[in-house]
């Protein structure tokens, strides 16, 4: 018998309905001894990706430690390990998704990547510096960035190259 299951995903931008034909199959990576392998777990995430799951979700939620703290969430109240589903998986991703703890993780780590990836320029600093102060840093370590744009005006190192050069 063929089933198709519906989720509503509750998307912070969006609300989408969820129609994907696997939400009911189990997650047999759980019991077939590939739930060590963290790619596999990534890619059963990525799998809910027209859910409201996306990259930043599959790698966050796919380490191990990550995962078994969800698997232990799913398993509460006596729930098999071997009956767990792509539906399940879904439900308790949405639930920690829309945590106040797991969105601050989350904008910190956009904010974090947004960093290690620019490259430092003294015009933009004061631009840039707003991330910085976002990020919790402390007024030592912008005055060291800030001196060091001023004296490399010609700077192509990313903020995270920066950082590491200071620590030396």
């Amino acid at each position: 018998m063929f089933t198709t299951s519906f989720i509503t995903a509750q998307d912070t931008n969006s609300q989408a309905l969820c129609e994907l034909d696997f939400l009911d199959d189990k997650l047999t990576f759980l019991s077939d001894g590939t739930f060590q392998n963290e790619q596999v777990v990534k890619d059963a995430i990525i799998k809910l990706e027209p859910c409201g799951i996306d990259g930043f979700d599959a790698q966050f939620f796919g380490t191990l430690r990550n995962f078994s703290k969800l698997l232990s969430k799913m398993t509460v109240g006596g729930k098999n390990v071997e009956s767990l589903t792509y539906k399940d998986l879904l439900e308790e991703l949405k639930k920690v998704k829309s945590t106040t703890g797991y969105k601050k993780i989350r904008a910190f780590s956009e904010l974090s990547g947004q960093l290690s990836t620019r490259v430092g320029n003294y015009e933009n600093w004061e631009n840039d510096k707003q991330l910085f102060i976002e990020l919790g840093s402390s007024n030592q370590i912008m005055d060291k960035v800030e001196e060091y744009l001023k004296k490399n005006r010609n700077n192509t190192l990313t903020y995270k190259e920066i950082l590491e050069k200071l620590q030396k």
